[in-house]
C-alpha cells in the first residue's frame, strides 16, 4: 500500500520468517538487516539465511544491538543483571558481540571483506534521549494501556 501510494513500482513488502525466507538463493544485490538480529533466537541461522539470499559479490549490511565481547573479561554481576533485564523486559532471546557476528559471517565461507564497526558512541545520545522522553512524558504508554506494558 505504501509503495503504491508513492508510485513506487519496483518494491514489495513481505512478512516472513527471517530464519526461513521464501526467496530463492542469490536473489538480492544488497541484504540489509536493521535492528533485527537482536530478536533472532538463532544468530547463526540469521546470518546464513541472509547470506543464502545474497547474490555472489553482493553486500550484506547489518545494524543490530550487540553485547560487549566477554571473551577476555567476563561480565560483571551488574552487566549480567542489565542483560537479563533487557532479555526479559524487551523479550530479546540473547545478544552476541560484534566479534561473534564477524566470526559467524567468516564461517559462512561465502562472505569476503568483512568489516565491522561499533557505533555505540554515535548512537548512545539518541538512546538516552528516547529513554528520558519516556520518563518525562510516559502518557502515550500509559494511555495505550496494559496491552503495551503488561506481560
Amino acid at each position: 500500500k505504501i509503495a503504491a501510494e508513492r508510485n513506487i513500482g519496483n518494491c514489495e513488502f513481505k512478512v516472513m520468517d527471517a530464519l526461513a525466507m521464501t526467496f530463492p538463493d542469490n536473489s538480492f544485490d544488497i541484504v540489509w538487516g536493521c535492528e533485527s538480529g537482536e530478536h533472532m533466537p538463532d544468530k547463526k541461522k540469521y546470518i546464513e539465511e541472509m547470506t543464502r539470499v545474497l547474490k555472489p559479490g553482493g553486500k550484506l549490511v547489518i545494524a543490530t544491538w550487540c553485547q560487549r565481547d566477554n571473551s577476555t573479561q567476563p561480565f560483571t554481576d551488574e552487566e549480567v543483571r542489565a542483560l537479563d533485564f533487557l532479555y526479559s523486559e524487551w523479550t530479546h532471546p540473547y545478544f552476541i558481540s560484534i566479534h561473534d557476528y564477524a566470526n559467524i559471517m567468516y564461517n559462512t565461507k561465502q562472505l569476503i571483506s568483512i568489516h565491522t564497526e561499533d557505533w555505540w558512541k554515535n548512537t548512545i545520545a539518541s538512546w538516552r534521549h528516547s529513554i528520558w522522553v519516556g520518563v518525562f512524558d510516559p502518557w502515550p504508554v500509559i494511555r495505550a494501556g496494559p496491552r503495551v506494558w503488561w506481560k
